[in-house]
């Protein structure tokens, strides 16, 4: 909310220099107008927030079972995911960049690549029940099990993900 705060009173500031300034009642008048429709305006839009998501699903090796979950990209890339597992309530580490649990920053990839095993970060293998209940509308066109009508969406859509090649974001 900040932001546009800091613009409206900016764009006052700026309309009143401008007008002091100005020896034209014409052009007095259109700036003021610009200046007081721009600030309308601006105020009028809401704030968007973007808040990148991203979803794990796995099975736990301790009791066997599958689940997915989703936390924020944010927590991933700086802070640290600590994740549940629904059958045992053991926690799996996903990412630790804050350094609480060892020395070193480190995230799922790290963790399992020191146990010669890999990440799949692609939808090939994606399964339709893994996905969770919120998501199943926005990605479950995705899984290869989809049912028909998700599959609908992805050929109107033409189905790819992003590249993912935003992550320093």
């Amino acid at each position: 909310m900040l932001p546009r705060i800091l613009a409206s009173q900016v764009l006052r500031q700026s309309s009143r220099t401008l007008l002091r300034s100005s020896r034209s009642p014409l052009l007095r008048k259109a700036s003021s107008q610009f200046f007081n429709g721009f600030a309308r305006w601006n105020s009028s839009q809401p704030l968007k927030v973007d808040k990148p998501q991203l979803m794990i699903a796995f099975t736990c090796k301790k009791c066997d079972t599958r689940s997915s979950h989703t936390f924020s990209k944010q927590a991933y890339t700086n802070g640290t995911v600590l994740i549940q597992c629904p059958g045992c309530k053991n926690r799996h580490l996903i990412a630790d960049h804050l350094k609480i649990f060892s020395d070193e920053r480190v995230n799922i990839q790290d963790l399992l690549a020191a146990q010669n095993e890999s990440v799949s970060s692609s939808v090939d293998d994606l399964v339709f029940e893994d996905i969770p209940e919120k998501l199943k509308k926005v990605i479950g066109h995705h899984a290869k099990d989809a049912p028909e009508e998700y599959k609908q969406k992805r050929q109107v859509e033409g189905g790819a993900l992003p590249d993912g090649s935003d992550t320093d974001k």
